[in-house]
């Protein structure tokens, strides 16, 4: 088994349990790649608590949700430092968590962030980082990238950010638009 997608459109405290067993089964058997989309129907007390993963040699992670609030769950992704490829739609995520996630993803090529309450100033730090893809995260005001090998930088919203690039040393190709009608 290489990846492991797991939908959830319901969720309670018996399904997380469960949703974090088929993860160590998964990770226990060599996956490298793991989706995980869940439904957030749940009341503030039923949040259903922190989710570990502990995969240092995990590759691809996209973590999710079905409606337009906040996730019931949150991850952690500390000790996945070979991770290539990170999607996070409707996480809660501040600039320091960020920052402190690039700072242990070193072979971190492909990050996609949606429908997060980013803080008004976002620096993202990646050496290895080629693509990024930020949507409906319009809280932002300014993005500074300090990413060499980046050769893509995609913004979907309604507002446009300042754009400060630092030691971006490669063509790279911007894309801005409306979140609202745009589907890339």
């Amino acid at each position: 088994m290489e990846k492991l997608c797991l939908s959830m459109p319901f969720i309670d405290h018996n399904l997380a349990s469960m949703l974090e067993g088929w993860m160590l089964l998964a990770l226990n058997n060599g996956v490298r790649e793991i989706s995980l989309m869940v439904a957030t129907e749940l009341k503030d007390e039923d949040e259903l608590g922190s989710i570990s993963i502990d995969a240092p040699n995990l590759k691809y992670f996209s973590f999710g949700s079905y409606t337009l609030s906040k996730l019931p769950c949150k991850y952690n992704l500390t000790s996945c430092h070979d991770l290539k490829d990170l999607r996070l739609c409707l996480c809660d995520i501040t600039d320091e968590s960020l920052n402190g996630y690039l700072s242990r993803f070193l072979f971190l090529e492909n990050l996609e962030i949606s429908g997060a309450p980013m803080p008004r100033s976002v620096r993202i730090s990646a050496q290895q980082l080629k693509s990024l893809c930020l949507r409906k995260c319009d809280n932002i005001e300014v993005i500074q990238i300090h990413a060499p090998s980046i050769s893509l930088f995609k913004f979907r919203t309604c507002i446009i950010p300042d754009l400060v690039l630092e030691n971006v040393t490669c063509p790279m190709e911007v894309e801005y638009g409306n979140s609202t009608t745009d589907q890339n």
